[in-house]
């Protein structure tokens, strides 16, 4: 068998070809079109031009858009609560908790953390912090949580209707919205995660760290 070898360079060969530039913008992984159209360009390549949207662009480099702050924020106390469940922990605590629910006042930025064995309990940690606020002589207008199924039963919607209180969820997968109990409980964690590092201190002990 002889092999011939080529007196030009192979890519000159694609010129002859009546080729589009979604093509060879496909064939080179997507690249940015007008870097695309550059480096034919370069080694003398014609292409034809389409103004068609690469549909596989389109589906793999969409981003979510950026979160803005909010226009407006609460400017008393109780009128607005943010609510999250972390957990489960790794071990269970001396209390045998596995879980936390944290109630953060977006505008005083206080927060009340309560411990549980399983997420089934939020209504009845729920019903306490809500009769402390009203000890506290304090009016809350609306409850902000993930929608998760621990906050979105008859059970707790119930409660937080006989109280006059609005009722929010965030969007499914967009911690954003709940941005402030999300953000509370990730620096809970870390400040006991500190602790034990620090310390070395025995996981059971993690309610207290937190606490």
């Amino acid at each position: 068998m002889r092999v011939v070898c080529p007196e030009v360079p192979a890519e000159v060969c694609f010129a002859s070809a009546d080729q589009s530039l979604q093509l060879w913008h496909e064939r080179l992984c997507h690249q940015n079109k007008t870097y695309v159209k550059e480096f034919l360009d370069q080694r003398g390549i014609e292409v034809c031009e389409s103004k068609v949207s690469c549909e596989g662009c389109l589906y793999g480099k969409h981003q979510r858009g950026r979160f803005h702050e909010r226009p407006s924020r609460p400017i008393v106390t109780g009128a607005l609560i943010h609510a999250d469940v972390c957990g489960p922990m790794q071990e269970r605590s001396i209390g045998g908790s596995r879980y936390f629910v944290c109630f953060k006042d977006d505008f005083s930025r206080f927060r009340r953390v309560l411990f549980m064995e399983s997420k089934s309990e939020v209504p009845n940690y729920l019903k306490v912090f809500l009769s402390e606020a009203k000890t506290a002589g304090h009016t809350i207008k609306e409850f902000l949580s993930d929608g998760g199924g621990e906050f979105k039963n008859s059970q707790v919607c119930g409660m937080l209707q006989s109280c006059g209180i609005n009722i929010r969820y965030s969007m499914p997968y967009t911690p954003e919205q709940n941005g402030a109990a999300e953000r509370e409980n990730r620096t809970i964690v870390e400040a006991a995660r500190s602790i034990f590092h620090h310390k070395g201190l025995p996981l059971k002990l993690w309610a207290e760290a937190v606490n």
